[in-house]
């Protein structure tokens, strides 16, 4: 039997998410983190010693794809669509 809707509601609740709705990417990525995983990337972003470029590598070499230094710093600026 085929497992590939395994986690189905995890992911509908995901795209259901208002972040996913208005467009930051920063924000999903958030929302659908553990928490403690959330809290890693949280720090990351709260600490303006770490660039934009450098966080969007490291998000990338663990296989996140999609969030450029350009997305990361509107979040941070609080420009992005959840106002963060």
């Amino acid at each position: 039997m085929s497992r590939k809707f395994e986690g189905f509601a995890n992911d509908a609740e995901y795209h259901t998410n208002p972040h996913y709705k208005r467009g930051c990417g920063v924000g999903v990525l958030l929302a659908g983190l553990s928490e403690a995983d959330r809290t890693e990337v949280q720090a990351a972003l709260d600490r303006p010693e770490l660039s934009a470029v450098g966080i969007a590598q490291a998000l990338k070499s663990r296989g996140v794809t999609g969030i450029t230094a350009g997305i990361i710093g509107y979040h941070r600026r609080g420009a992005c669509a959840c106002g963060q």
